[in-house]
């Protein structure tokens, strides 16, 4: 009771996986395929460029393999990080 903490929509998500992790997963397998997952938004701190360098080169090999980003805004300004995000061929 009381406060919650900004933490607890993650905590709920991850419980909300853990108790429906075979029949959730086969359900966004059955959508989406084979997947690699991150949480979060596109920030430095969370080394979205280096999983997006990794990710091409996961790709490489398992070109059915998508990336699919959960995650959303913050409160910090980090457009020139995602724009080098966005810059095709970096």
């Amino acid at each position: 009771m009381g406060h919650q903490g900004a933490g607890d929509p993650q905590r709920r998500c991850v419980r909300a996986l853990r108790t429906h992790r075979t029949g959730g997963r086969d359900s966004w397998r059955s959508q989406l395929g084979r997947y690699v997952l991150p949480l979060g938004g596109i920030e430095p701190r969370k080394g979205s460029l280096d999983l997006l360098e990794a990710y091409a080169l996961l790709h490489t090999e398992h070109p059915d393999v998508r990336l699919v980003i959960a995650g959303g805004e913050t409160l910090f300004d980090f457009r020139d990080y995602r724009a080098h995000w966005e810059t095709p061929g970096r």
